[in-house]
């Protein structure tokens, strides 16, 4: 829910995803409904303001109106007063993005796994904006690479960051030949109609492991990403959930990622 702050003007707004459905529904298991539920202490005050209202002081937020559930719009900003003591309050600010594909949604080639947030780069909050993870693995035992000695860009800073995996597998592909690397299987990749598939990089791969449910197809084993460590790569344990680097000539999963 972001940063909260005993002063409104210094809260900083934390972002949520929802669908249409749970932007438009009302009376059902809803974004609108979570809020109603946070809101069964009468001391508890929202208010929604629109991406084109002046954000307010805290004198004008005393005095709107309280949120009643309705429809949800992109850029929507919620604002919570959550009382800590007698004479304390603490600010929330929510930012809501509305989208209408959801996690766990067959959509272009694979199976939607993440969806861009406002602290993305690439974020629109008119078009939403995301990762598609192939329907299966396509591979239970491919090496990272052949040759620990040779580095490549995917090791540089940054590059375990959400938005980098497609570089990343670039990169891999220009340092090494062989064709069984994960790399390499997901940069040649063609299925479902499209061939822009690569190796998701860190943090893509564990949005993965995130929402490994929705997705499915998952073993309870180590996946690769496509982010280099120094002679070695990192990896992720999709049953306990651990981030952690390893030789790059081990033979561990690999589930190809897109952007969308």
């Amino acid at each position: 829910m972001g940063i909260p702050g005993t002063i409104l003007e210094k809260a900083k707004a934390g972002a949520v995803t929802i669908s249409e459905d749970a932007a438009n529904t009302k009376g059902n298991l809803t974004f609108a409904t979570l809020l109603d539920v946070i809101r069964l202490s009468s001391k508890i005050k929202i208010v929604k303001y629109t991406r084109d209202d002046d954000l307010p002081t805290e004198a004008s937020f005393a005095t709107d109106a309280d949120y009643a559930e309705e429809t949800i719009g992109n850029g929507d900003l919620f604002i919570i007063k959550v009382p800590i003591g007698n004479t304390e309050y603490l600010y929330y600010k929510i930012r809501v993005t509305v989208s209408s594909v959801s996690i766990g949604d067959s959509y272009k080639g694979g199976i939607v796994a993440y969806i861009l947030g406002p602290h993305d780069h690439g974020y629109d909050p008119n078009v939403p904006h995301g990762l598609i993870a192939a329907p299966s693995d396509q591979s239970n035992g491919a090496a990272w690479c052949h040759d620990e000695t040779q580095k490549t860009g995917a090791a540089a800073n940054g590059r375990q960051a959400i938005g980098k995996g497609k570089q990343n597998t670039i990169d891999i592909m220009a340092s090494f030949s062989t064709p069984d690397i994960a790399g390499r299987i997901c940069g040649e990749l063609s299925l479902n109609g499209y061939s822009d598939w690569y190796l998701p990089s860190t943090n893509e791969l564990n949005e993965l492991y995130r929402h490994k449910v929705q997705i499915g197809g998952f073993a309870p084993e180590f996946y690769w990403s496509s982010s280099e460590c120094i002679r070695t790569a990192w990896y992720q344990d999709f049953d306990r959930g651990g981030i952690s680097a390893d030789k790059q000539n081990k033979l561990y999963h690999v589930r190809c990622v897109r952007a969308f």
